[in-house]
């Protein structure tokens, strides 16, 4: 773990590689749920893609 902080640390357009394709395959997910009207998964699964990109955002800033 402590390799692959200092990697990103030293490479922080990692950051990017990696979070973009998780948050557009979270975007497809949600757009699933919405269009099977399952609102309450739906709900979650767009707070989690939140938190996801709040945080990879922050890891960002901040590294």
């Amino acid at each position: 773990m402590g390799d692959f902080i200092t990697f990103v640390a030293q490479n922080k357009n990692q950051v990017t590689a990696i979070s973009v394709p998780c948050l557009i395959l979270n975007i497809a997910l949600f757009t699933f749920y919405i269009n099977t009207r399952r609102d309450k998964t739906a709900k979650g699964i767009f707070a989690i893609t939140l938190i996801y990109a709040i945080a990879a955002f922050l890891l960002k800033l901040w590294l």
